[in-house]
């Protein structure tokens, strides 16, 4: 199985749910290179470019009313050691903008942003309760540094089915 096999079937699902609302999922590790809105998502500093990019998150949510990207999903299907974790978080925390790539080639501010970190953990270790505590670090250093309002949320498990149904269900809370 490919990296983010998971990730691509839950982009999708989540692009059909919500097609018909305010919001468009754009989502990373597609099965097929021609689904709707599969693309790289990237978040920059300053202006877009190589020398600037920090990350591809795996799935985005772009508020199409507000043109602003409100809610940002990174999944770690394979377990998450903390530098992956502090990276996925810290790259959004230093970035200005999001562009949308290949789908629409357009850059992004962030709205009041959601971040979703989620991870498969070892039900028996202890890294569930580490993301957690990198999740509320970083959230203290979001608040220190980009003044950007954002909240961050950790969701782990032990099962990738499980794992994906939780974030499943968090995204329909929030949205």
């Amino acid at each position: 199985m490919k990296d983010g096999y998971y990730t691509g079937k839950l982009g999708l699902k989540l692009f059909e749910k919500y097609k018909d609302t305010k919001y468009s999922v754009y989502y990373e590790h597609p099965d097929e290179r021609d689904e709707p809105n599969a693309c790289r998502p990237q978040t920059f500093m300053n202006k877009c470019s190589n020398a600037t990019s920090l990350s591809w998150p795996d799935i985005v949510f772009l508020n199409e009313e507000r043109n602003q990207v409100e809610l940002i999903i990174e999944i770690e299907e394979k377990g998450a050691e903390p530098k992956k974790v502090i990276g996925d978080i810290g790259s959004v925390v230093l970035s200005d903008q999001i562009r949308i790539t290949e789908a629409k080639e357009k850059d992004y501010d962030f709205g009041n942003l959601t971040f979703i970190m989620a991870a498969k953990v070892n039900p028996d270790g202890s890294g569930g309760e580490k993301i957690e505590l990198i999740c509320k670090r970083m959230l203290e250093l979001n608040e220190e540094l980009s003044k950007r309002e954002m909240e961050i949320i950790p969701i782990v498990d032990g099962d990738i089915n499980e794992l994906m149904m939780k974030i499943e269900t968090k995204i329909d809370e929030i949205v």
